[in-house]
């Protein structure tokens, strides 16, 4: 099952992740994406873990990643986001930005600080990189821990709050400045997002915008995993799994990362 339809049925036992190291050659084909001389099947709509989860590496541009200022910043081969803050593999900062969520390709998210959810019946942490669905419904997510990531959920939202970083949203405010924010991806002009929706967004998050009903964060998730496929014929190398050596992005200048987790299929 795949991880978007596992997060909007409940769930599923916890998903083993792919071990990538560094000098690990992922192979695209038509029947999906694989690495290393075993050809193990991962799933690239999800960055790689690095140093033991706490920071991610992005193969592509499918991705966005959201500011504190509602702003949004696109990903690419080679960045690096550790704690909120994104870098280069050459360990120069890419963005200015302090960022608090990656909206997935496949509508879902990453928050990429910690962040604590608290409703009338208390707090519950959230670790650093987690997968989230976020619902009107309740929260569910994947959290990683020692090379898996394990389900699970908080359906007693009403009125609740949450927590990434220093910077705390009320859970259905939040839920309609995501919606928005996924209508101005969808209506990205390139790198630019539609400014109009994102104003919308900021509005609601800043406690300056009207209370109109509006799309909610978890109508555009679509789950993208596709099943097993036996054999890898007609593979073409996609390039190294890391494309640099050493990053800041995983922990701190200068720390050379040598193992990465994915997402296995």
């Amino acid at each position: 099952m795949g991880i978007a339809r596992a997060l909007t049925s409940g769930g599923s036992t916890p998903v083993r992740l792919a071990e990538v190291h560094r000098d690990d050659v992922i192979y695209k084909s038509l029947a999906g994406c694989y690495v290393g001389d075993k050809r193990e099947k991962i799933d690239l709509t999800f960055p790689l873990y690095t140093n033991g989860g706490t920071g991610l590496r992005f193969l592509d541009e499918e991705n966005w990643l959201l500011t504190t200022d509602v702003d949004l910043f696109r990903s690419y081969d080679g960045l690096y986001v550790s704690d909120g803050i994104s870098y280069n593999a050459d360990m120069t900062q890419a963005d200015g930005g302090e960022f608090i969520l990656l909206a997935l390709s496949s509508g879902l998210y990453m928050n990429v600080q910690q962040a604590v959810l608290e409703t009338k019946l208390g707090a519950t942490t959230i670790p650093i990189n987690s997968i989230l669905s976020l619902r009107e419904d309740g929260l569910r997510w994947y959290e990683q821990k020692n090379g898996t990531i394990a389900y699970q959920e908080n359906t007693s939202v009403y009125e609740a709050t949450l927590t990434i970083g220093r910077h705390t949203y009320d859970y259905a405010d939040l839920l309609d400045a995501l919606g928005l924010v996924r209508g101005a991806i969808q209506k990205a002009d390139n790198d630019h997002p539609d400014a109009e929706q994102m104003q919308q967004a900021e509005e609601i998050l800043n406690k300056k915008g009207s209370s109109t009903k509006l799309p909610s964060a978890g109508d555009n998730t679509n789950d993208h995993v596709s099943g097993d496929t036996d054999g890898a014929a007609g593979d073409t190398p996609a390039g190294g799994a890391t494309g640099g050596s050493s990053t800041g992005g995983g922990g701190g200048a200068g720390v050379k990362i040598d193992l990465f987790f994915s997402m296995s299929i």
